[in-house]
């Protein structure tokens, strides 16, 4: 049934014009550091919704008829009423998933919190195989490890959650993802890649880092084709490969020239809520 909710909703805003999901950042506040992110940077310029607030939001986006909502920040695990929030979605009938990157934050009493208060999908960060290499990214610690014992945790306590894996894809992760897709399918998980989007004068950084490190090489543009003509492989056969077959083709234009020719969808497929 709720899959079903998702392909309803995803037509009705391609054929209705009617946003199809709304991104929710209910806190900036973060353990991490991540390279390709500046939401942590801007902790403390806004506020966050007191809880008598929320339901507001949850109607406004029921007059849309917004179907699906994603809890984010920062990492949503930081806000203390994270469970009643959800709560409140749940009961209005809207699907629900929940990203964090797993951190200590995220422990086992809070994660089975907000199964119970409702959340149907659980997504999480990953971007290599090389636990070093997550660190390094992230700035951080044990951000590997402890992204996919989450992960885990609630593949196997929580079956009828929808497991996910964000991946941003750069200059340090390219010629990976095969293999990365291989080891997330074989988790059980399913894995999204996004080309590194960095902020600059022209395009200003909403969520967007501005580490000059993660841009592609002319060696990366090189081989970005036959690396994606075999991420098209393994979605052909089954692999637990969210991005449409046009996606992974544009995105390779993306890495070599800078240039995805589609429009922008803000206000048509999504909408995006601040937390204050």
């Amino acid at each position: 049934m709720e899959r079903s909710k998702e392909v309803i909703g995803y037509l009705n805003s391609k054929f209705r014009r009617r946003p199809f999901f709304a991104i929710y950042r209910l806190t900036r506040r973060c353990n991490l550091r991540c390279r390709m992110c500046c939401v942590w940077e801007k902790h403390g310029q806004s506020r966050e919704l007191d809880l008598d607030e929320v339901p507001r939001i949850a109607q406004a986006l029921k007059t849309l008829q917004v179907p699906y909502v994603l809890f984010t920040g920062g990492d949503p695990f930081f806000n203390p009423q994270l469970p009643e929030i959800i709560r409140i979605f749940s009961a209005a009938g809207f699907h629900t998933r929940i990203e964090s990157n797993g951190g200590p934050q995220v422990t086992q009493e809070k994660l089975e919190a907000v199964i119970q208060a409702g959340i149907i999908d659980y997504s999480t960060s990953l971007d290599t195989l090389d636990p070093a290499k997550q660190d390094w990214l992230c700035k951080g610690q044990g951000v590997w490890n402890q992204a996919v014992e989450k992960l885990r945790y609630a593949i196997e306590h929580f079956p009828g959650i929808l497991p996910h894996v964000n991946v941003v894809v750069s200059r340090h992760n390219l010629e990976e993802l095969p293999d990365l897709v291989k080891f997330l399918d074989q988790l059980g998980a399913y894995s999204t890649l996004v080309p590194v989007v960095l902020g600059d004068d022209q395009w200003p950084a909403q969520f967007r880092g501005s580490d000059e490190s993660l841009s592609f090489t002319e060696a990366d543009k090189a081989r970005a084709p036959l690396i994606y003509q075999e991420l098209i492989r393994l979605k052909q056969q089954g692999y637990k490969l969210l991005n449409s077959t046009r996606f992974l083709q544009d995105s390779v234009g993306w890495i070599r020239n800078g240039r995805m020719d589609w429009s922008c969808d803000a206000g048509q497929l999504y909408l995006e809520i601040y937390p204050d």
